[in-house]
């Protein structure tokens, strides 16, 4: 629908969320002093995901189209911290990275629906090596794809749901992050470099 997501105040106050409409260049508020960050949208349910912070805890929210109101799911355990929410393009699944309160740090998905009708959080982990963050969907959500750690230095990983296979697909010596599917065949990542980070495709 042309519209994007952002937030202001995100080193005061309490968070707001704003959204544009980058072909009418129109902007407006939607929540004020809402605490929601980690931002994911659903390409066709339009459901809007987000983390918020309130009373120590991380808490699991989402806001169903035309972003009345933000329900809040399901709470996580003081110390523990979700980062980098996706929904994948339908909308039923969401993966996300998990920080325990014990350093353990995973990529893990979980259905949506199951929390919408208030059911306990049920996660699948599907890789913990190496600080896995950034996680995103291929186009026909077969794929989950992640950078980490596990040589040594950030390379970009994915997850295959038809053989359930972690496959590494770069090998640099600079390090790759946030990658974003644009083709079958063809990755957008950031490297790192001294003088800070280059968009390439890989």
């Amino acid at each position: 629908n042309n519209l994007f997501f952002f937030t202001t105040n995100n080193n005061e106050f309490y968070r707001d969320i704003w959204i544009l409409d980058v072909l009418r260049g129109e902007k407006k508020l939607l929540f004020e002093d809402c605490r929601v960050g980690h931002l994911s949208l659903s390409e066709k349910s339009k459901d809007l995901w987000g983390i918020q912070h309130s009373g120590g805890k991380a808490v699991l929210v989402y806001s169903p189209h035309p972003y009345n109101s933000i329900e809040q799911l399901i709470g996580f355990d003081i110390g523990d911290e979700v980062h980098h929410l996706a929904a994948n393009h339908s909308g039923k699944m969401i993966t996300a990275v998990f920080h325990k309160a014990n350093g353990q740090q995973s990529i893990i998905v979980f259905e949506s629906e199951k929390l919408k009708q208030g059911t306990a959080l049920e996660y699948e982990i599907i890789a913990s090596a190496g600080s896995p963050e950034n996680p995103s969907w291929s186009k026909d959500d077969n794929y989950i794809y992640w950078n980490a750690y596990t040589n040594g230095v950030s390379n970009i990983y994915r997850y295959n749901f038809s053989d359930h296979k972690i496959e590494a697909l770069s090998n640099t010596v600079n390090g790759y992050f946030k990658p974003v599917e644009i083709s079958h065949d063809s990755l957008y990542v950031f490297e790192f470099s001294t003088d800070g980070f280059y968009p390439v495709i890989i």
